[in-house]
């Protein structure tokens, strides 16, 4: 009688678990593509004032894999001013690791 009950509970525990990480995970694209977006505005707007909006960026802490792919992936290949962005896009990751 215990074990169907205990399959289920740990079936809703696992679940509960992958849950919270897909809800962390949206949230990470939803805040890269707020700050993707706030880049190509300033670009377009005001190249020079990109480097305020980089000042600004998530403190270490954040999580940055899942925004640099998102934020990184407007600017390939795009408007020369984003080349510095995507430098210091890269070597902030490549400081995290």
């Amino acid at each position: 009688m215990a074990l169907p009950l205990m399959l289920r509970l740990a079936l809703i525990e696992n679940l509960r678990r992958v849950a919270v990480r897909i809800a962390a995970a949206r949230s990470d694209r939803d805040l890269a593509g707020d700050w993707a977006a706030r880049m190509v505005t300033v670009v377009e707007q005001k190249p020079t004032d990109l480097i305020l909006v980089l000042a600004i960026w998530p403190a270490p802490t954040q999580p940055y894999r899942a925004p640099f792919c998102r934020v990184n992936s407007p600017f390939a290949g795009a408007e020369p001013n984003f080349a510095f962005a995507n430098s210091w896009l890269e070597h902030r990751l490549a400081d995290e690791a």
